[in-house]
């Protein structure tokens, strides 16, 4: 690199940059028409969910407006992936005039607010990603990786400001899945959830395969969720429990959209024994610095 790389290049620049080297060398303009992809990102100035598309990016708030061909995906996975505070907001290089359909009232301080705008992890706004879809669609599904709410002390000032943060987002989170879940119940909505701390037991599915009441509580569900890499054993248990949940849960409320029944496919069926689990996801919860996925 050269040496003045870190002067003239923001952090987020550079994870989009390695995005678009080892992730997703598409632009926006390139994706599929089917399956609609939406990559949300929170806008920090008006507090609502910004989405990148193939043909829109924007928000309600401040308007929208259809990309350049060149405009790169990993601009739109860098801006969802700006965790806060280990990155800073990424700048969308846009300008006030590009933005249009806005809810906001047009002058000045509206072009002032749009020009100062950032952008941070689209969960700092909806966890879940529904926002773009649940108005408008006629089934939907979620599933949620998100970490659980963990109960610990805080005796230093700064980890009790986490934890008042963390108690923030824990709420807005948790109302969120209880106002989708109730509105599944109600059948005001068609669709399901499922989530990391969910095991295959808990839907009227019967004879699903997946991992134990124990294993989910105690080992995987605990796995870190920071910059670290995963192992290859924490990859496979992780893919493992997402595809067995999403099965339980499809043929549990939404069996319709199975049009072949089959036996469900584990992804990795080796790391589907317990016992090889709890050893391998023992230390998955600890935070080391510079860890590196060891």
């Amino acid at each position: 690199l050269p040496w003045n790389w870190f002067r003239t290049t923001t952090q987020v620049e550079a994870l989009a940059a390695r995005y678009q080297k080892d992730l997703i060398g598409l632009t926006l303009a390139e994706l599929p028409q089917r399956p609609r992809f939406v990559f949300c990102a929170t806008d920090l100035v008006f507090g609502v969910n910004w989405v990148f598309e193939r043909d829109e990016v924007g928000d309600y708030q401040a308007g929208h407006f259809r990309p350049e061909p060149s405009w790169p995906a990993a601009y739109a996975v860098a801006a969802s992936s700006c965790f806060p505070p280990v990155f800073d907001p990424w700048i969308p290089p846009v300008k006030p005039g590009q933005l249009s359909g806005g809810i906001y009232p047009s002058g000045p301080k509206r072009d002032k607010l749009v020009a100062s705008n950032r952008l941070s992890d689209g969960g700092v706004y909806d966890n879940m990603g529904t926002e773009p879809v649940w108005k408008d669609h006629k089934i939907v599904l979620v599933s949620d990786g998100g970490a659980p709410f963990r109960f610990e002390a805080s005796k230093t000032p700064l980890r009790r400001l986490g934890r008042y943060l963390s108690i923030v987002g824990n709420q807005s989170s948790s109302l969120r899945k209880r106002w989708l879940i109730s509105n599944f119940e109600s059948k005001i909505m068609s669709g399901t959830y499922w989530g990391i701390t969910g095991d295959t037991d808990s839907y009227p599915q019967p004879d699903t395969v997946g991992y134990s009441t124990d294993v989910v509580e105690g080992f995987i569900s605990r796995i870190r969720t920071d910059l670290d890499c995963f192992t290859e054993g924490e990859i496979a248990v992780l893919e493992n429990h997402g595809y067995l949940l999403a099965e339980a849960a499809v043929k549990s409320y939404v069996s319709h959209l199975v049009s072949i029944e089959q036996a469900p496919t584990i992804p990795h069926p080796t790391w589907i024994d317990g016992d090889l689990v709890k050893e391998t996801l023992k230390d998955s919860h600890k935070r080391r610095l510079f860890r590196l996925g060891r």
